[in-house]
């Protein structure tokens, strides 16, 4: 999903409160946000510069569940049901940059703040849900990790329960949080990329060491397919890894002018690359337990494989992930507090007190989320269904709608629908 530069939408923009003066008078506009417009920005990228940035925005943590997500699907179903979101998502991108071509309006939050005011106020409810629950997903992976090497670490014994390590994951992270600028964002964005990738690869090779071995083998059983149930709880855990809307009007709006006409290739070519890896991971965590497979398979492997180097690595690797990018997630969950509260303030304008009390509240907002909602699956089936499908799909359907208005809008009236209809589905199983 996307973690960067993720800003408040509005409407108009003007913020989401306006006080009224006496009766008779006159309103008080609030201070209003400032829109980026294409051509206002340095237009240095380069085509593979924007693919890897999008991709970056996309893969995160929660790749471990995928094989879970198969498991759901079925061996023959899940890769066609990964395959076909990936197909949805680059109609989605195409619709954003439609929208962001006409309008002009280089960043995603620019863009919502030309719909009705009431698409603007959900925008900003999806994209608070969004991070509250990125990050509370964060934590309950780096948590299953944590939890696995905690009897090698000195103390171990007190990290025996959920809320111990969540408490002590986010007193790892807290001084990071307190930061109040993004200079380092690309550095560190780089670097959270090269370790889920090199992650992902040392998953894939435990895997198939996983396979190779003659006694758990033979017990693996695998499942063509399975209900339509089954397959729709899938949906939302393979969406939290399709979304880097926030960022694609600004990729295209940086993109050099002679790779703008390439900007569809951008994101098909970051959706090829991002399906193949997760297709890699999932079928290979599928076939190393079959539909036994748990919905963190790294915990699933370090129990089956035991200590070892290679576990190791991919276990610390996991917790550096969570440690370094979580604070990039909490960067903009501070600025939705500030632009409900305090219209027109940014983190600059915070004392050292005033940033350190709202950073403390949010990671404890995060702690007491995660001790409700301790499941992994629940937390990224509720992420998908409510807030990431949405934001994919039926978002940039509305900003098509309004950049290319028609009276049968067959295509963005089609997006929008297909992505309601997942989300309510997703929402409807889960539930039942």
């Amino acid at each position: 999903m996307s973690d960067t530069k993720i800003i408040l939408a509005g409407s108009d923009g003007v913020g989401l409160a306006q006080k009224l003066l006496e009766e008779g008078g006159q309103p008080k506009a609030s201070p209003k946000r400032r829109v980026t417009m294409i051509g206002s920005v340095d237009e240095s990228l380069t085509f593979w510069a924007a693919v890897g940035s999008l991709l970056v925005s996309m893969l995160g943590p929660g790749i471990v569940a995928f094989p879970y997500a198969i498991a759901l699907c079925g061996y023959m179903a899940g890769p066609v049901v990964l395959t076909i979101f990936c197909a949805l998502a680059y109609e989605s991108y195409g619709a954003l940059l439609r929208s962001t071509r006409k309008l002009q309006v280089a960043s995603y939050d620019g863009l919502l703040t030309k719909l009705p005011a009431a698409w603007g106020y959900c925008a900003n409810i999806c994209l608070a849900i969004t991070l509250t629950l990125a990050v509370t997903m964060y934590i309950i992976i780096a948590s299953h990790t944590l939890g696995g090497i905690a009897s090698s670490l000195p103390g171990g014994d007190l990290l025996a329960t959920n809320p111990a390590r969540f408490a002590v994951i986010l007193v790892a992270i807290f001084p990071l949080c307190l930061t109040r600028s993004l200079s380092g964002l690309s550095a560190a964005t780089s670097f959270c990329f090269g370790c889920i990738v090199v992650m992902s690869l040392l998953v894939v090779w435990l895997c198939t060491a996983q396979m190779a071995d003659p006694v758990s083998s033979d017990t693996v059983v695998f499942t063509k397919a399975t209900s339509p149930e089954q397959m729709l709880r899938a949906l939302p855990i393979f969406a939290t890894s399709m979304f880097g809307h926030m960022n694609f009007p600004r990729l295209y709006a940086e993109l050099q002018p002679e790779a703008k006409p390439q900007a569809e290739s951008v994101a098909l070519t970051a959706l090829v690359l991002l399906c193949s890896l997760l297709l890699a991971f999932s079928l290979a965590g599928y076939a190393a337990f079959g539909g036994a497979v748990q919905e963190d398979v790294l915990v699933q492997l370090a129990a089956a494989q035991g200590e070892g180097l290679v576990i190791s690595i991919v276990q610390s690797l996991m917790l550096i992930f969570v440690i370094v990018k979580t604070p990039l997630l909490v960067f903009p969950m501070r600025g939705l507090v500030l632009a409900a509260g305090r219209p027109g303030d940014v983190l600059a304008d915070l004392s050292m007190g005033e940033n350190t009390l709202l950073s403390a509240s949010l990671l404890l907002l995060i702690y007491g989320v995660a001790c409700l909602l301790p499941g992994l699956d629940t937390v990224m089936t509720i992420l998908g269904a409510v807030c990431v499908v949405p934001l994919t799909f039926v978002f940039p359907a509305r900003l098509l709608h309004l950049a290319e208005p028609c009276d049968r809008p067959w295509r963005s009236g089609m997006l929008g629908m297909v992505g309601l209809l997942m989300s309510v589905l997703g929402l409807y199983v889960f539930l039942a």
